[in-house]
């Protein structure tokens, strides 16, 4: 069985302190990453540092289905079911911490030969919104 890991998004600060209340963002953090070739893929989210301030909001890591077509590259054709979120932080979770979550690739239901990732952060109230992250897929065929 082989296997690899796959740097999806390396070390990075996400700041969604600017974000007014009752408001998220979605941000990508990787796209077009192909995955059609193995039979297993976890994404590892590991959580460096936290400065999410109680109450104040959260982020969440969430994936969707993802295709393109040779005769219209600049398009993403993102899955009709939108974005699976996996990892929800928010003041509560302590850093460090990693967080591993299983991405469908064979059976039903089934992703697609490719996937994206966004971040989304979430405001509820005043306060820092801001976590250093990085992303990997551990990858098995």
């Amino acid at each position: 069985m082989a296997a690899a890991v796959l740097a999806l998004m390396e070390k990075r600060v996400l700041d969604f302190s600017s974000l007014i209340t009752g408001s998220s963002l979605d941000v990508v953090v990787a796209q077009r990453v192909e995955i059609w070739t193995w039979r297993e893929v976890a994404l590892k989210t590991r959580l460096h540092s936290n400065s999410i301030a109680s109450g104040a909001g959260s982020i969440q890591i969430g994936w969707a289905p993802e295709s393109w077509s040779e005769q219209e590259p600049d398009v993403a054709f993102i899955g009709v079911a939108g974005f699976t979120f996996l990892t929800a932080m928010d003041s509560t979770i302590v850093a460090p911490r990693t967080f591993v979550d299983s991405i469908p690739v064979l059976g039903s239901p089934a992703c697609s030969d490719y996937v994206r990732l966004i971040a989304r952060g979430t405001r509820s109230a005043t306060g820092t919104i801001k976590a250093e992250l990085s992303l990997e897929f551990d990858c098995k065929s």
